[in-house]
């Protein structure tokens, strides 16, 4: 039986999956703001691509946008009917700037401080993936964010089990020292 507090762990994006992005966002900033010591929002590959959006915008925009950046900026009240991969540097300083104003300094300051990684016990929890051949205080960021071939494949062999979301799969599944949670839900 846990005797402490509960603890929530969500495991990153929260954007780019649908109308609601700035929503989910806001709620997550609450939840966290709220209840420090029990909530705990991990960033995502897609808040990461965000983030990169709002330091340059001209050459990582594209990117942001084929991922679903467009449903996230629509999200904010940003009308982007003429915005494409092919538009100008101009149009994206444009949206970027319209973008921060909706943000907020707030919003942006908390999204860039989240953790990448949490623990307790023999429990990590990760957006993507972690190499298994390295100790989880080891990891790099990239992995963390982005996946490790090896991930699903490979049975670490220090014991952990490292719970992550990022890969769909069709039930949350957990074997071999690896809980995959991801089930498509904004589908």
């Amino acid at each position: 039986v846990y005797k402490g507090q509960p603890q929530l762990v969500f495991v990153g994006d929260y954007i780019d999956r649908g109308p609601d992005s700035a929503a989910v966002l806001r709620r997550m900033l609450e939840l966290s703001t709220e209840l420090p010591n029990n909530v705990t929002c991990l960033l995502g590959n897609h808040e990461r691509m965000m983030l990169d959006f709002l330091v340059d915008p001209v050459s990582r925009g594209p990117r942001w946008l084929r991922s679903g950046g467009t449903s996230t900026l629509e999200s904010f009240g940003l009308h982007t009917g003429a915005l494409d991969l092919g538009s100008s540097a101009d149009t994206f300083l444009s949206i970027n700037a319209a973008l921060k104003t909706q943000m907020g300094p707030e919003m942006i300051s908390w999204i860039k401080t989240r953790p990448l990684i949490w623990n307790s016990g023999n429990l990590w929890v990760v957006h993507a993936a972690a190499d298994p051949q390295h100790a989880m205080d080891d990891q790099s960021p990239r992995i963390l964010l982005w996946g490790h071939p090896e991930f699903r494949s490979r049975r670490r062999s220090d014991e952990m089990w490292v719970a992550h979301g990022h890969t769909i799969v069709s039930a949350p599944l957990a074997t071999d020292g690896c809980i995959s949670v991801d089930t498509g839900a904004y589908q």
